[in-house]
């Protein structure tokens, strides 16, 4: 009879906390956005059916890339994406980077994030570890990452002030095989919801909108984006990533349906 080791034992109290976590998480955004404020979801079944490929066991990892307004953007396309099936299959909850001055402040902060399968990334948001990170988990886990960076309400590449990064080339380029799916997603009228503008660091960046309920939010989720044939063209090497960056970006801003769409070449 084999016996479980000490670290076996200690994992447990750990599992079990970020499981309650993260359907405390899971039930609390579900009733805001989809009671409260009736979010509006487009394209999720072309996600799930993405997901599974020609087999319907076949569980596909996915990189998730969104758009990014607001503090709680993660939280929004995790819970859309993925609740109620994170309450069944919580390894199913996306990886997500979160800036460590803004989430990982406080101790209490970096208990919730940690249970909540968040990686913490530094300020100059060029940290190479944390892409390693991502690489070596993404086999057993999904990913969700902003190609923006910073919360901007202008579409992507549009500023040259805020360009794209191609942290998600990177990720998908040296993932393993097989080769995660890179599936888009439009976030709109999330900055309703909350408070704070991008670049505001006051409290209400934290906290809901007195007026923010029944604004109807829209996720939208899009085809997944091709990436192998930039891969195959250019190589695997800064180019490529940034490619690959720009072409999710490009995909992003194809589903925002209030806006002028913005074309950022491959």
């Amino acid at each position: 009879m084999q016996v479980c080791s000490l670290a076996w034992w200690r994992a447990r109290p750990r599992k079990w906390l970020s499981y309650i976590v993260l359907c405390i998480i899971g039930w609390t955004g579900f009733f805001f956005l989809r009671i409260v404020n009736w979010t509006k979801i487009e394209g999720k079944d072309k996600f799930v059916i993405a997901r599974r490929g020609h087999n319907k066991r076949e569980r596909r990892n996915v990189v998730i890339v969104s758009n990014h307004m607001t503090m709680f953007d993660s939280f929004i396309v995790g819970i859309i994406a993925y609740f109620p099936e994170i309450l069944f299959w919580p390894s199913v909850a996306p990886l997500h980077f979160a800036a460590q001055e803004n989430y990982f402040k406080y101790w209490l902060m970096r208990l919730v994030m940690s249970c909540l399968n968040a990686i913490p990334v530094k300020s100059s948001r060029r940290d190479v570890v944390v892409m390693h990170e991502a690489v070596k988990r993404l086999p057993y886990t999904n990913i969700h990452i902003f190609p923006g960076g910073r919360r901007s309400q202008q579409p992507l590449g549009s500023v040259a002030q805020h360009p794209v990064r191609a942290g998600v080339g990177y990720i998908v380029a040296h993932a393993a095989d097989p080769k995660p799916l890179l599936v888009p997603v439009f976030l709109g009228g999330a900055e309703k919801l909350f408070g704070g503008k991008p670049g505001d660091h006051s409290v209400a960046r934290w906290l809901p909108r007195i007026s923010g309920v029944f604004r109807r939010p829209l996720v939208r989720f899009g085809d997944p984006i091709p990436y192998q044939d930039i891969l195959d063209a250019v190589g695997n090497n800064k180019k490529a990533w940034t490619a690959i960056a720009n072409r999710a970006a490009h995909a992003i801003n194809q589903l925002d349906p209030s806006i002028e769409r913005v074309s950022v070449p491959d």
